[in-house]
């Protein structure tokens, strides 16, 4: 759950797609303390070939969101900030 600003109550879970072709993570948000829930843009990927497995979302102390994300070849993480509560987000690094 969120704490700071205009969407402080919002629940943020990371989530992925990892079934076809196109693997990718994600946020599922909901601002009615989970009444209903949708999902939020995928998180840019800056290695196509590496598949996401897992992700982790933090809130920042300035409010924007941070999301990492972890491959299952060994080594591979990626991060992305959330400038909009998890509505989008921008590839910040990764590393191998």
């Amino acid at each position: 759950m969120l704490h700071q600003g205009r969407f402080n109550g919002r629940l943020i879970v990371p989530g992925g797609d990892f079934c076809g072709p196109y693997k990718h993570v994600f946020a599922w948000i909901s601002d009615d303390y989970g009444q209903t829930w949708r999902v939020g843009e995928s998180v840019p990927n800056p290695y196509q070939r590496i598949t996401p497995s897992e992700n982790a979302i933090v809130e920042l102390a300035d409010g924007r969101l941070l999301m990492s994300e972890r491959s299952h070849e060994p080594g591979w993480r990626w991060q992305a900030y959330s400038e909009d509560v998890g509505d989008s987000c921008e590839s910040a690094k990764g590393r191998n």
